[in-house]
């Protein structure tokens, strides 16, 4: 080795090192949106409200009644990889919540300007937390039970990922469908959602049909069945929720909407198997309109692939394949109903 050679490997800073860990997590508002939603409903919350303004570059705050943050738990709000969802290795083999990377709100803190104000319901005051630009402060505060979390100026010190954010139009568009796709799995919770200063959406608890109704339209409503199904065997599948008419069809999969375990997923598998249930009463290049829930064993899937949380793997893709199919060739032979509850 040459022994003069200059030292080419430098340690990065904690403030570049952050960033760039924010750029797994934060890809745009709806990303921002999709983790504050996914820490209310972990909270137990049972009202959700989403407010934006200019697509959420500018202003994204996120509303909920659940359970707050306590005083002593606020100092590590904003620290990476502290959560109060998993303690050890094993807990990786039952997760239950949507969240529990711990990475959420130090990568939001790391790329906006942050704002946290909570309290728990035992308490008579809350707290308030402020980040910016790597400085942190938290004072006592005057709040409502629950959280209120703002987020303003998305990637104002990254205007490198800042100008690949689309229009105002294009970035709201992808918040919609991130609020609808909680909202679509949590019908007994209210979600409200705001954008310069016009309700889009204002859904109170209800029915998953009358939940599809209000988000889908009536005409994706009209003529959907029920999948109400559990699969026999020691994988305890319990699959539910609302198939289309094949007559009703899309070109891209956009109205098919998939869970596991009450989490949104791109799952190759599922999605094959509800097409194969609809056999060749939908065109090749087709979608239809679904809603479907799967419910499994959490150790039976794993959700730890990536910090979006939208990937999965399957133990055993084949039993969740048959079942799902079946499920859905069962509910199309029954023809017509009003959707599930």
């Amino acid at each position: 080795m040459a022994g003069n050679a200059p030292a080419v490997i430098r340690l990065m800073s904690e403030s570049l090192a952050s960033k760039i860990a924010a750029g797994e997590v934060v890809e745009r508002p709806a990303s921002v949106v999709k983790e504050l939603v996914e820490n209310a409903l972990d909270a137990a919350a049972a009202h959700i409200a989403v407010l934006c303004e200019e697509g959420g570059r500018r202003l994204i705050r996120v509303t909920d009644d659940g359970s707050g943050i306590g005083e002593a738990d606020a100092p590590l709000l904003l620290v990476r990889h502290a959560t109060s969802k998993i303690r050890d290795e094993e807990d990786l083999e039952a997760i239950t919540t949507m969240g529990f990377r711990g990475e959420a709100l130090s990568s939001i803190a790391a790329v906006a300007r942050l704002r946290i104000r909570t309290r728990t319901r035992e308490s008579v005051s809350g707290v308030e937390v402020r980040a910016e630009d790597g400085e942190v402060t938290i004072v006592e505060a005057g709040c409502a039970p629950g959280t209120t979390v703002e987020v303003r100026d998305l990637f104002h010190n990254t205007p490198a990922r800042r100008k690949f954010l689309r229009t105002a139009g294009t970035e709201f568009g992808h918040v919609m469908e991130t609020v609808r796709r909680a909202a679509l799995a949590h019908a007994d919770k209210s979600f409200r959602l705001v954008h310069g200063g016009k309700t889009v959406f204002n859904c109170p608890p209800s029915s998953l049909a009358d939940r599809v109704a209000r988000l889908m339209g009536e005409e994706v409503l009209e003529g959907m069945g029920e999948v109400d199904a559990r699969a026999m065997g020691p994988k305890g599948l319990d699959i539910r929720g609302i198939v289309g008419r094949p007559e009703l069809t899309y070109p891209a999969p956009k109205a098919l909407y998939t869970y596991i375990n009450g989490r949104p997923v791109r799952d190759r598998t599922v999605t094959r198997a509800v097409l194969d249930g609809y056999g060749g009463l939908v065109a090749a290049g087709r979608y239809p309109a679904a809603v479907i829930f799967i419910d499994m064993p959490p150790s039976e899937v794993d959700v730890n692939v990536h910090p979006a949380k939208t990937e999965v793997r399957l133990r055993d893709g084949s039993a969740v394949y048959r079942a799902v199919r079946a499920a859905v060739e069962r509910a199309l032979r029954r023809g017509g109903g009003g959707g599930g509850g």
